[in-house]
């Protein structure tokens, strides 16, 4: 088996979790809410994901609830669509090379959220697969979204693609989004030549949001001294919803939380769809970052 698998039935804060190792990194999921990934750590680290305050508190809620962590919705955003509980227990099918989350059918959606989640052996990586299946009698047209709220502090960044001198080339090659609620004077946003970067700021009064279509179809977060990374695969020729992003961040003074978006597809009856993520994690040198820019932080990490 490429991974460990402890099982506590009487966990503290979850009641009863899962905690998966393969030796260098850690993932913890609870067993009566999700799906959900809700600590992401080196092996006896810090938890490098969000994680609110008094869990129990939340189960079995009628409304949704902000548990922190990894999830799975389905874009674009829509509220009470989007915001289906997962507050109540979940099943889970676990072989020698994944483990599998898998929710009951949303009852006001009729899909049905799968997370299946595999450790690489002697890596820092993890590969995340999204399913999501219509379960109804008509198609339905959305997209993966992966969600994945940060622990607070940190650092953002969205990659920018390579810049071409006039007169070679004359038409855009990018776009960025703004959310209405997003002031474009915010410190905690700063455009550089090669990447865009938000930081997580507990002082700051207002939320804000801006997403891209990212053609490197990454997105990551640098905090303390670790660095982690999502990435997807991009295809230029499909709809993406939020006006084409494939990767956006959205942060408060809470926490913050790096997404990533598949293509807006119409998933018939009994169909599923797949959003792939590969997760990268990452230990700095000391003094690395202030050695090379932010974003080459990143990029040597993904090697």
């Amino acid at each position: 088996m490429a991974f460990q698998v402890k099982h506590d039935t009487d966990h503290l804060e979850w009641k009863e979790l899962y905690t998966l190792s393969n030796g260098k990194i850690e993932i913890e999921i609870p067993a009566l809410i999700g799906p959900r990934i809700t600590a992401l750590r080196y092996k006896n680290g810090d938890n490098i994901f969000y994680q609110a305050p008094n869990p129990q508190d939340k189960f079995h809620a009628k409304e949704w609830m902000p548990f922190g962590g990894h999830r799975l919705w389905h874009a674009p955003e829509q509220n009470p669509r989007s915001y289906y509980p997962d507050s109540v227990p979940i099943q889970f099918e676990i072989s020698d090379n994944d483990f599998t989350m898998i929710q009951n059918i949303e009852e006001t959606t009729m899909i049905r959220k799968e997370i299946r989640i595999k450790l690489h052996a002697d890596q820092d990586r993890v590969s995340v697969s999204h399913k999501m299946t219509n379960c109804g009698l008509w198609p339905i047209k959305f997209s993966g979204w992966a969600i994945t709220m940060m622990a607070p502090g940190g650092t953002a960044v969205i990659p920018l693609p390579e810049r071409i001198p006039f007169p070679q080339e004359l038409v855009p090659n990018l776009s960025i989004n703004i959310w209405p609620y997003t002031d474009l004077e915010d410190d905690r946003i700063k455009f550089h030549t090669k990447f865009i970067s938000i930081q997580q700021d507990a002082t700051a009064t207002l939320p804000l949001k801006i997403g891209c279509s990212c053609p490197d179809s990454w997105v990551g977060y640098n905090i303390n001294d670790t660095v982690f990374i999502k990435q997807i695969s991009h295809m230029s020729t499909k709809q993406y919803p939020d006006r084409g992003s494939n990767v956006e961040v959205f942060t408060n003074s809470e926490l913050l939380e790096v997404e990533t978006l598949g293509p807006l597809i119409e998933v018939q009856p009994q169909e599923t769809l797949i959003h792939e993520e590969e997760w990268f994690l990452r230990k700095t040198e000391k003094n690395e970052s202030e050695e090379c820019t932010l974003l080459d932080l990143f990029i040597n990490h993904m090697e």
